[in-house]
């Protein structure tokens, strides 16, 4: 089976918002199934291959809670750890769905190599969920996401998965930047 480039793996994230899984199977080589994986209040898409699933998380779902509060994008409350801090929302969300998340991909996804993608919010969620499974995730792609690492977590990240990751940004996306924080120019967000 042909590998995926990043340009089919944006185009899953572009279709993650939408709810029709037979849109995955015509527009991704070698999708054969799609699987929605609802958690707290977050969704994403396991597509299985041959060889290979994707795990597409969606971005933000344009109300309230995915922008403020504590799960938000623009949130600064942080989980502290060993290596520095990650974003609380996005850490709370892929601890707390991890059981589903990983008992979807374990039962269609067998021993398939796993790559993790996701849009705006998902693509924070794709970096967290990417970190803490690690040793089950081939490559990452995140497009437009902000950022969910302190620099001492994100340096861990890209030293780990080194050319097996890849964050698309523009210079003008401001979801880029979030969170804002003053802190980010003394060691905050990175990624």
């Amino acid at each position: 089976m042909d590998e995926l480039g990043d340009y089919h793996l944006a185009l899953a994230c572009q279709l993650a918002y939408g709810d029709d899984r037979r849109v995955f199977c015509d527009a991704i080589p070698g999708v054969h199934e799609a699987y929605p994986i609802e958690f707290k209040n977050d969704l994403a898409w396991l597509l299985v291959r041959a060889d290979q699933c994707l795990l597409i998380f969606r971005g933000s779902n344009n109300n309230a809670a995915d922008w403020v509060g504590k799960r938000g994008n623009t949130n600064v409350a942080h989980v502290r750890h060993e290596l520095g801090f990650v974003h609380e929302g996005y850490w709370r969300s892929i601890i707390e769905g991890q059981a589903l998340l990983t008992h979807e991909w374990e039962t269609y996804g067998d021993s398939r190599t796993l790559l993790v993608a996701g849009h705006s919010r998902g693509g924070g969620l794709a970096q967290v969920f990417a970190w803490q499974f690690r040793s089950m995730v081939e490559r990452v792609a995140t497009f437009g996401s902000p950022r969910a690492f302190s620099r001492s977590w994100a340096r861990a990240f890209n030293k780990y998965f080194n050319a097996r990751s890849t964050r698309y940004v523009h210079r003008s996306d401001p979801v880029t930047l979030l969170p804002f924080r003053l802190g980010y120019l003394l060691g905050g967000y990175r990624h």
